[in-house]
């Protein structure tokens, strides 16, 4: 998913490449501003920046390449990716565990919050498919597993 400031980026970049074709099929004798241009949209995208919270992981062809953390970074263009800024802050998640059976198979229906963080960034982007979904629905799942395992005198006393 690309951050909102890459996308004006993007759009800011083709726009003023389709200007400079319009300049340029009126001025025809302009190579030298026409490589200028080529050059310039390959070098544009290829300078990041992560912010202090985030991690990029940086793929090259396709092949874990290693993390860039905070600051300004330059890819090559072409055969460099950035494949994920992962942020790596506390967050925040609320979730509902549905209505879930206790022990003594009373249902029951409990809102939860989780605070977590991504420790790893590599792992969390490398070898699963979407981490921050995943949390959740682990997190969901660890809660009806506690919740089934008392009765509901218990899960009351030890609110």
């Amino acid at each position: 998913m690309l951050r909102t400031f890459q996308m004006w980026e993007a759009v800011v970049i083709f726009g003023t490449a389709a200007c400079l074709f319009v300049f340029l099929e009126l001025r025809p004798d302009s190579e030298i501003l026409l490589a200028t241009i080529v050059v310039a949209l390959l070098v544009a995208p290829a300078v990041q920046i992560a912010y202090q919270w985030e991690r990029a992981v940086l793929l090259r062809f396709g092949k874990f390449r290693g993390l860039r953390k905070s600051g300004l970074f330059v890819l090559v263009p072409v055969i460099d990716k950035v494949a994920q800024f992962v942020d790596q802050r506390v967050r925040v998640t609320d979730f509902r565990a549905e209505t879930t059976l206790t022990a003594d198979t009373v249902p029951v229906n409990v809102d939860a919050i989780a605070f977590w963080m991504v420790w790893d960034a590599q792992k969390a982007v490398l070898e699963v498919e979407r981490f921050d979904e995943a949390v959740v629905l682990s997190a969901q799942t660890a809660l009806r597993n506690a919740i089934g395992r008392d009765d509901l005198a218990v899960l009351l006393s030890e609110r």
